[in-house]
Order: structure tokens, then sequence, then C-alpha cells
């Protein structure tokens, strides 16, 4: 199964905070102000995510969706060298472990909706 949208449209880059405004073009902007901080602060929860060989919450997004059932290709939105970098650094990170895996489950638990 291909995977993309990993970083959630930004949200996982950790370049999104709060406050954060978005320009009429991006597909963000269509989130009121109550939805983008109730998404920051899902995202905060998940720093507990980094670790030793993962150290950035884009590499923790990315391995979680390598560590899921069926994932073929993980489709990272990388438009850097430095972000490409980042995500082989996921993918040649250790799986999460199981209690790891149940925590960010636990954290993921709200469904948003799409922009």
């Amino acid at each position: 199964m291909v995977m993309r949208e990993c970083l959630a449209n930004g949200f996982l880059s950790g370049a999104i905070q709060r406050d954060t405004v978005f320009d009429n073009r991006n597909i963000n902007a269509a989130y009121d102000r109550d939805e983008i901080e109730a998404r920051v602060g899902q995202i905060e929860k998940l720093s507990c995510l980094v670790r030793r060989d993962i150290t950035s919450l884009p590499q923790a997004a990315l391995r979680w969706v390598l560590d899921q059932p069926h994932t073929g290709v993980v489709l990272s939105g990388a438009k850097t060298r430095a972000e490409l970098a980042d995500a082989i650094r996921a993918s040649t990170a250790e799986s999460f472990t199981t209690p790891e895996l149940e925590t960010a489950r636990a954290i993921h638990h709200r469904n948003f909706s799409p922009a």
C-alpha cells in the first residue's frame, strides 16, 4: 500500500505552530484557529516518540507509518536534501516497540476532518 500525506499536510513537519496563519492558497487555510490549535496540541504530545535514533518529529511520523501493517511505499514529501536525509534516517531507525505504538495510537485517537 502506498502511504501519502505522512506529515499530515505539514502539521507533523514541525513548521506549524499554534499561531501559524496560512495563505489562502494553502490547503490548511480551510482550518479555523481552534482546529489548528487542536492539531498542534495533538502533535506536541507525539514528541514522546523522539528518541536516540529518531531525532525529529517528522522522522517519528515516517517511522510510525513504516511500522504500520501493509505499508509498501511511503511518500515523504521531501522538498530539500535535508528533508530527504531525514526521511532516510527514519527508514533506517529501529521500529517502534509495541508500547511506543500503543502510546501513539492513544494520542492519535482524535479523528480530524480533512481540509
